[in-house]
């Protein structure tokens, strides 16, 4: 409980060793782990959630699971089991991991038939799987879920509440509803601001989130929350983040008519991305082209828009991803407007169509954004 209250407090470091420690004098005193096989699987269960090393975490969980097996362990820690194997595989393996939330869920919904804090955070768990799954629809109900214990529970004005509205938020900003995730950034923002700093890190990653969600809305606010997020950005955050930040406010520009700061903030963006030993993250990638080629066709530069459109990211826009899902069709709408604009209405009507596929396969057809996405294709189609 101790490591516990350190890692909470920032001092995940020294929470670990304490972990690391308890697990290896219950190791010396019992080498075969016979005594009290429930309370080694606890404690492998408490290393395993502060180890940064995602095979280690899984080998202690896995050990976990057999100690437990060899003893007696109570509905919740099973429930605890589940979701932290959940947890250390939703990024790598989204399927396996949602068989995991489940199981921890259906014992959850058990031992807590009303509203409870384990369940609001398996439910947002489970919110952030199913979207990293391409199940998007479900994410959004689960995130429903657990604003709803949330509320019921008198918990709206805690870190971990306003990270669940930036989740939900995030997800009905990529399913155009921007205008439904302004308000629960904005409350977000709030819960923030108020307990990290207005100049943490964490304050600014809801910022840019608000900025992105107005940015699509063409709010003009976007820009002043913007430029907000990236004097938090610039003093302390890592260059993959830094560079999403610059891409965010490209898209601001843009939004705004101002094709050629979008392109200066691109540049910024680019440059800061060629500091990185190994590439950026596929998304940001797709949304870093997808500013640059629409920014650049924007000022006539018909030449840097195709550079920003093919090379390594024409292989991601076609490859199926469900993580990347969101980015796929905006490149393919931007570069088919790129195309239309230059005269080549066949080519144009390709871009458009792969989007709207990928919009249909995510129940988003009768979409604002499909629908403008199918007038822009019957444009296209009869110049």
């Amino acid at each position: 409980m101790y490591g516990f209250a350190l890692e909470n407090s920032g001092a995940t470091e020294r929470a670990r060793e304490l972990a690391r420690a308890e697990l290896a004098a219950a190791e010396r005193a019992d080498p075969a782990g016979t005594r009290d096989p429930d309370r080694r699987a606890r404690l492998l269960v408490a290393a395993a959630r502060l180890e940064p090393d995602l095979q280690q975490q899984l080998s202690l969980l896995q050990e976990a699971a057999r100690r437990f097996r060899d003893g007696t362990p109570s509905a919740y820690e099973q429930m605890t089991l589940e979701a932290s194997i959940g947890g250390a595989l939703r990024q790598h393996d989204p399927a396996a991991a949602l068989e995991h939330l489940h199981a921890a869920l259906a014992i959850a919904e058990r031992i807590y038939p009303r509203a409870a804090i384990h369940r609001a955070r398996l439910y947002n768990n489970l919110g952030s799987t199913l979207a990293a799954a391409g199940r998007e629809p479900d994410a959004e109900q689960a995130f429903a879920r657990a604003e709803a214990d949330y509320r019921a529970l008198g918990d709206s004005g805690s870190p971990s509440f306003a990270a669940l509205l930036n989740n939900r938020a995030s997800l009905l900003r990529d399913l155009d509803r921007a205008a439904d995730a302004v308000p629960l950034l904005e409350e977000a923002l709030a819960i923030a601001s108020r307990h990290f700093g207005a100049e943490d890190t964490r304050t600014g990653i809801v910022l840019t989130g608000l900025a992105s969600a107005r940015a699509h809305l063409g709010d003009p606010a976007a820009e002043a929350d913007w430029r907000r997020a990236q004097a938090i950005s610039d003093a302390g955050d890592s260059v993959p983040r830094q560079v999403r930040t610059l891409v965010v406010g490209a898209q601001a520009a843009l939004q705004r008519g101002e094709p050629a700061l979008a392109l200066q903030r691109v540049d910024a963006a680019q440059q800061r991305q060629r500091e990185l030993p190994t590439a950026l993250d596929a998304d940001t990638q797709l949304a870093l082209a997808t500013v640059c080629g629409s920014a650049a066709a924007a000022t006539g530069d018909s030449e840097r828009a195709r550079a920003c459109f093919g090379g390594p990211v024409r292989a991601l826009a076609e490859a199926d991803d469900p993580a990347t899902w969101s980015n796929r069709w905006r490149l393919h709408r931007a570069e088919g407007g790129a195309l239309q604009a230059a005269g080549d209405h066949a080519a144009a009507a390709l871009r458009y169509d792969a989007a709207l596929a990928i919009l249909r396969a995510r129940g988003m057809a009768d979409s604002p954004a499909a629908q403008a996405l199918q007038a822009a294709l019957d444009a296209a189609a009869a110049p």
